[in-house]
């Protein structure tokens, strides 16, 4: 668990992940009464994933999804990584990159977060990222954090830039819209 001065960023346990990837409700924490669902944009493809990979090998689940729970416990979002660190990045590798690939000597982290709309604009995203990307470039093997965000989205842009993370490029999303791809280097 990672603690900030507001928040927990608790894991997600594999259990979870597959309650998640049926569209059923998470046990470890409470979450909203529409989690997964509406405010839940990661599609159960991902969830199931993130618990067969946290099933078999427990101490990945750091890595994974975490809630992000206000001091009274509510659940006010999610964030983690894609996956756990890998050396090969999709967004360096996409045929529509456009920009500076950094040289990476190791694995890297891809950040994703969601607020839910009841808990936006009150800085929980800047604080929940700015922990977890500071957590995760603690691990002397990370390479570094990336992370993607739409052009227009001005939240996640200074999110991402509260956390440390420079746009070093540009690729297009599963639906070809362009998007930022932002990186902070480890140590």
């Amino acid at each position: 668990m990672i603690r900030t001065p507001r928040l927990r960023l608790v894991p997600l346990p594999a259990a979870d992940h597959l309650r998640l990837a049926r569209g059923l409700r998470p046990r470890s924490v409470a979450a909203p009464a529409d989690f997964p669902g509406g405010a839940d944009p990661v599609p159960g493809w991902l969830h199931e994933r993130h618990g067969i990979r946290a099933s078999r090998d427990p101490a990945a689940a750091r890595w994974l999804l975490r809630a992000i729970l206000l001091r009274d416990g509510t659940m006010a979002g999610h964030i983690g990584f894609h996956d756990v660190p890998d050396p090969r990045i999709p967004a360096f590798a996409d045929a529509t990159f456009e920009g500076d690939v950094p040289q990476v000597g190791g694995p890297a982290a891809e950040l994703g977060y969601t607020v839910f709309p009841p808990h936006r604009r009150r800085g929980y995203a800047t604080e929940a990222a700015s922990a977890l990307v500071a957590w995760a470039l603690g691990d002397e093997h990370l390479a570094g954090v990336v992370a993607t965000t739409a052009e227009g989205n001005e939240a996640s842009r200074r999110v991402l830039t509260s956390a440390g993370l420079e746009v070093i490029g540009r690729c297009r999303d599963q639906d070809g819209e362009k998007e930022l791809v932002w990186w902070r280097p480890g140590a």
